[in-house]
């Protein structure tokens, strides 16, 4: 008796290893044929699915590309050029030739943030500096698709009168709203792209005024 119960208990323990290895298979006389394929079993056991970590831990911060560490806090959109242009629309007379901004890119070494420092133009005579702020864009290729449009119509904007080549911080805008040459190279001009395109976007400028926003040129 204590032979079977042995051999029974056996039967099991090999059972319970080989159970991924084992198939059984019904014969025309009612029995059960078991076979056992012994290179499965001898198979080294699999890793865990996730091996614990013996280094510092990953965290999101860890992984997420370098300009996204840190988002700016003194975004656009808490100055006074958020919706500049959308709660002074130009009704094609000389009095709404106002306001104007004139814009200088500070700080370009970001791929999707920009900062600057604008004067704002409320009249010929009257204006106000706007203290260093952020120009953050989508990067996505919808984003430069959907406002591409924008960009060429902001850079063929005309004037009535202008400084020329000569650019300033205003009143008078220069003959062109963007520098003919950047200080920046090939590799930023899609950053450069993103940034014209969500400073229209965040200013509420729209196409058809003289001349009323422009980038006066890059540098501190």
């Amino acid at each position: 008796m204590m032979v079977k119960l042995l051999s029974w208990w056996v039967f099991l323990s090999i059972s319970a290893v080989l159970a991924g290895c084992v198939t059984t298979q019904t014969q025309p006389d009612g029995k059960t044929k078991v076979s056992v394929s012994l290179p499965d079993a001898l198979k080294a056991p699999a890793q865990p699915a996730h091996p614990a970590v013996t280094g510092p831990a990953i965290t999101q911060a860890t992984i997420s590309k370098p300009d996204t560490i840190t988002p700016p806090t003194n975004l656009i959109k808490g100055t006074a050029l958020a919706g500049l242009f959308a709660k002074h629309p130009f009704d094609g007379t000389s009095k709404t030739y106002y306001p104007r901004a004139a814009v200088k890119v500070t700080d370009w070494s970001r791929s999707d943030c920009w900062t600057a420092t604008a004067t704002i133009w409320r009249s010929a005579s009257k204006s106000e500096s706007v203290a260093p702020f952020a120009v953050c864009w989508g990067t996505s290729m919808g984003f430069a698709i959907n406002n591409a449009a924008s960009l060429q119509l902001f850079m063929t904007q005309s004037s009535v009168e202008h400084t020329g080549n000569v650019r300033t911080n205003g009143p008078k805008p220069p003959m062109l709203a963007v520098p003919e040459r950047t200080t920046f190279g090939e590799s930023k001009q899609l950053a450069f792209q993103g940034f014209v395109e969500q400073l229209a976007l965040d200013t509420g400028w729209q196409p058809g005024a003289p001349t009323n926003l422009w980038i006066v040129g890059y540098g501190k």
